[in-house]
């Protein structure tokens, strides 16, 4: 493998960066958008905390399976796919009709997200030698924090000057920029390992047991305990 120039280095950096950012600002910027949401698609309280209680289940459901499928197939052909499906369905909601298009989309950013997430580590990794990864890595940690602690501020900023369907378009453009940018620019990486087993069956088992957790926990404040 040649080694990557640093010119490759910083596009790996930047786009490994802000996926990592649009996933978690995602997570936590709608919070403040969803009393407007529910207003506006006339949806109960149970369907409006599904719009991000799925995407969070989607993203840490499939977040262990969609690292062995980078191992498997390439981090930046997964980071590719991820970026370009999360701009596709972060247009979708802010263009929904309704609260089940609203749920059903949300869930398929999360997988979307699920599959860029652990690809921007992986291409830190195969663009940074061992004895400098560690500067990269804080970067994209302490970029991944600030994002989810600024979602609900810059979702409320958003919700009302904009409205909540702002919150959703906030992630396309840069999406598709990092995700043309992963088709364009071929950065130096290992080759992939199609040795690697994916574990289909526990990904599955994960993914069921979160959505029966999740599930009961949020239906609890209209169904009661008992029921739930």
């Amino acid at each position: 493998m040649t080694p990557p120039r640093p010119r490759h280095q910083l596009l790996t950096l930047v786009g490994s960066v802000t996926g990592a950012v649009i996933v978690a600002l995602d997570g936590t910027v709608l919070t403040i958008a969803q009393p407007a949401m529910r207003r506006d698609l006339h949806a109960s309280f149970t369907a409006v905390q599904w719009t991000s209680t799925g995407y969070l289940i989607a993203v840490a459901g499939l977040l262990v399976f969609a690292g062995r499928l980078g191992d498997r197939y390439g981090h930046q052909r997964l980071f590719a796919v991820g970026t370009l499906g999360f701009a596709a369905t972060s247009a979708g909601i802010g263009l929904a009709p309704g609260i089940g298009w609203v749920i059903g989309l949300r869930v398929a950013q999360g997988v979307f997200g699920a599959l860029l997430q652990p690809a921007t580590l992986g291409m830190l990794r195969a663009a940074y030698p061992p004895d400098r990864i560690g500067v990269p890595i804080a970067w994209r940690t302490s970029a991944i924090g600030v994002a989810a602690a600024t979602g609900p501020v810059v979702g409320g900023a958003l919700t009302a000057h904009l409205g909540w369907r702002a919150v959703f378009f906030l992630s396309v453009v840069p999406a598709l920029a990092i995700g043309v940018g992963a088709l364009v620019v071929r950065l130096p990486a290992p080759k992939a390992a199609p040795g690697v087993r994916l574990d289909l069956p526990g990904a599955f088992l994960l993914a069921v047991a979160l959505v029966c957790l999740v599930h009961t926990l949020v239906a609890i404040p209209e169904t009661g305990w008992t029921a739930a």
